[in-house]
C-alpha cells in the first residue's frame, strides 16, 4: 500500500497481505479503532480513494495538482455544510458523516483532536488489484 499526502509519496507498506473482499466498517477519518490512540487535530481538505488500481508517484502528483474528481471515491470537504457529505463520484452514494462537533470551513473539515471525527458508510472492498 502506498500513502500520498499533497501529491507526494509519504509511506509504503510491503509487509501486509491482500485483504479479503468483504463489507468493511469503521471507515473513520481522525479516529482510530483502538481507544488508546488519540484523535486527529487538524483540517482535511479532501479525500480520494482508489481500489483495484496501483498509482505511480507521477499519477498521484498529477491527480493532486489537477484535483480531479476521479477515483473510486471522492469527498471534497472544502466549503462543505451540514452534517454530512456524499461521495461525488458518479454512481456512488457513500456518505461521510461529521461526528461529535467536526465542523466545515472553506479549507475543509476541521477536527479538534478531542473526540470529533468523520464516519464514512460501510462498503465492500478488498481482493486482487
Amino acid at each position: 500500500m502506498k500513502v500520498f499526502k499533497n501529491g507526494a509519496l509519504v509511506d509504503t507498506e510491503t509487509d501486509g497481505h491482500e485483504p479479503n473482499f468483504l463489507t468493511r466498517t469503521q471507515h473513520w477519518l481522525g479516529r482510530s479503532a483502538w481507544s488508546h490512540d488519540g484523535y486527529f487535530d487538524g483540517t482535511i481538505g479532501y479525500l480520494k480513494m482508489w481500489h483495484g488500481v496501483e498509482l505511480t508517484a507521477s499519477d498521484a502528483s498529477s491527480l493532486y495538482l489537477a484535483t480531479l474528481k476521479r477515483g473510486s471515491h471522492f469527498w471534497d470537504f472544502r466549503g462543505c455544510s451540514g452534517a454530512s457529505l456524499v461521495d461525488s463520484v458518479e454512481g456512488s452514494s457513500l456518505a461521510a458523516t461529521f461526528m461529535n462537533g467536526a465542523t466545515c470551513s472553506a479549507e475543509g473539515i476541521i477536527l479538534d483532536g478531542n473526540n470529533d471525527y468523520v464516519d464514512i458508510d460501510d462498503w465492500e472492498w478488498g481482493g486482487a488489484t
